[in-house]
């Protein structure tokens, strides 16, 4: 049905802050979209971060992917602001940086 991936914030410049978690990735077969999956996962994914001892977590999601920001959008996170452009192969995406606290 899908997966969720998460663990310590990968940051460029290898320095890890321990209070920040991410999510790495998070996936749901398209046939099963729109019945809780990916809202089980995700809260699965924060849980696990919080259990870890993260306070705060983020996620990257490519810019132009509306229907995976109205969806995190809706479980609570917000754009911080942040945006990168990552390159595959021979082309350039860029994507939005999504945060969130995690409470107790």
């Amino acid at each position: 049905m899908g997966f969720v991936a998460v663990g310590p914030e990968l940051n460029d410049d290898a320095t890890i802050n321990p209070d920040i978690g991410e999510v790495y990735a998070i996936n749901v077969s398209p046939g099963c979209w729109s019945r809780g999956v990916g809202r089980s996962l995700l809260a699965r994914g924060e849980r696990d971060l919080r259990e870890h001892g993260y306070r705060e977590a983020i996620l990257w999601c490519l810019t132009e992917n509306a229907r995976a920001r109205a969806f995190y959008e809706r479980q609570g996170w917000h754009f911080d602001g942040a945006t990168k452009v990552r390159e595959f192969e021979d082309a350039e995406v860029e994507e939005v940086r999504y945060r969130k606290t995690l409470e107790s």
